[in-house]
């Protein structure tokens, strides 16, 4: 149960003096009186209920978890009404794991009596008065105000984005909310690759574009830090035919020519429609390491800057953005914008299945974000 707590984020209290000194009046001698508390199989129900009222006294606690293993000293009920009564006295969380009975035991209902949930093993009660805390952690987050308020620019208002979403284009519903798009167009011939390379300026990215292939670097479907006009025309070639002789039934539209950005971090930022949650936002870890580290937090839509903030430094992305082992950390301000807006246009526009920016890539402090490949889809 323990390992189970921390590996949540909770910690032991360190308890008073005076609380263990109440238990150790009362406990057999071999009993621990330090968290975790032990009071031996061998207690009564009347060594519980003095543990559990002295605990619950202590102000270092903040919640308590009674586990009991099978026994047959004395009836669970027993015990079910001392941990009940003990639990009516304070206005603190009081979980209980009495295992080895049923749901339907006389035992479990008295618990619920007193609003006291059993869980059949330590580990679920861990797992739930984690939620606890996550609910009062939210609770207690300062009242802001509306969250489309504080990015209340005129693109943001859903009328400015209807005729956008009509489009069906998911870069240009990301650069129409206001998330910066890294500059590139679409490329059908190694001709006007090499014309839209010299227009955006070399060094560039190419990237296959086709409806059927998700993960493009998978099959050589992406080709980075093109120097100059014959190495852009080589890519294009090459992407082409891998890709032919990977998946040769595969609709390939073009290929994408995109200015190479460098010196940032790469996040996925995402939104989706659930069925039974409604609009979903996901921030986490993105590039390559989307499916190796699943790195991804997700919340309800839409967000305040402040629960945007607490979704990302949910993360070991929003972890990295702060600076990790002598890294300069990257934009979070223009991070949490980002998330704001995507969230919005989720909530706003339903009809809006999918979207998702991976990378979003994050430059130093100050200096922005850049959403680099983009896809979704719309509800006919």
């Amino acid at each position: 149960a323990v390992d189970a707590l921390e590996a949540r984020g909770l910690r032991l209290a360190t308890l008073s003096a005076e609380t263990r000194d109440v238990i150790r009046s009362v406990a057999p001698a071999a009993a621990s009186v330090e968290n975790p508390v032990d009071v031996l199989a061998g207690s009564g129900p009347t060594v519980y209920g003095v543990a559990l009222n002295s605990l619950l006294t202590d102000p270092e606690v903040d919640a308590v978890l009674v586990i009991v293993g099978p026994q047959d000293w004395f009836l669970p009920t027993s015990l079910a009404e001392v941990i009940g009564e003990a639990a009516s006295l304070h206005r603190k969380p009081v979980l209980a794991s009495l295992m080895g009975i049923e749901p339907t035991h006389q035992a479990a209902a008295i618990l619920r009596q007193y609003r006291v949930p059993n869980f059949s093993f330590p580990e679920r009660a861990a797992l739930a008065l984690a939620a606890l805390v996550t609910r009062r952690r939210w609770l207690e987050l300062p009242e802001e105000s509306e969250p489309l308020q504080e990015t209340a620019h005129a693109e943001m208002r859903p009328g400015a984005l209807e005729a956008v979403v009509t489009q069906r284009d998911p870069a240009a519903l990301v650069a129409a909310c206001g998330i910066p798009v890294v500059a590139g167009r679409l490329a059908r011939t190694a001709d006007e690759a090499e014309q839209i390379a010299t227009d955006l300026g070399y060094p560039v990215a190419l990237k296959l574009v086709s409806p059927d292939i998700t993960h493009k670097s998978d099959v050589g479907g992406v080709m980075l830090n093109l120097p100059d006009a014959s190495a852009v025309r080589a890519a294009f070639d090459r992407i082409i035919s891998v890709v032919r002789s990977h998946q040769p039934d595969a609709s390939i539209e073009g290929v994408l020519v995109q200015r190479m950005v460098s010196g940032g971090q790469e996040l996925i930022v995402g939104v989706r429609q659930d069925a039974q949650f409604g609009a979903l936002v996901m921030v986490g870890s993105g590039g390559t390491e989307v499916e190796l580290v699943r790195d991804v937090a997700v919340d309800i839509a839409p967000l305040t800057h402040a629960q945007a903030e607490a979704l990302l430094d949910s993360t070991l992305a929003g972890r990295r953005l702060k600076g990790w082992r002598g890294t300069s950390g990257g934009d979070r301000e223009a991070v949490l914008d980002a998330i704001v807006r995507l969230a919005r246009v989720a909530y706003d526009f339903p009809e809006v299945s999918e979207l998702e920016i991976n990378p979003l890539y994050v430059l130093p402090p100050g200096q922005g974000v850049l959403a680099v490949d983009i896809r979704g889809s719309l509800k006919d």
